[in-house]
């Protein structure tokens, strides 16, 4: 099942968001993220800057 990213609609495949390599409890079903990696990158992005401090004159 496709689900969508909230921010630009672009469609996340379930292949892109489940690992097959990690060893977690099978039990639970994973949570598909909410954004696509490129939204994922733009927010920390943006996220990372708001903490770097502004440089002097």
């Amino acid at each position: 099942m496709a689900h969508r990213c909230i921010m630009c609609g672009r469609i996340i495949e379930e292949w892109e968001w489940k690992n097959k390599d990690e060893d977690e409890d099978e039990d639970y079903p994973q949570k598909p993220p909410s954004f696509c990696h490129k939204c994922q990158a733009k927010l920390k992005k943006e996220a990372d800057d708001q903490h770097k401090p502004s440089k002097p004159m």
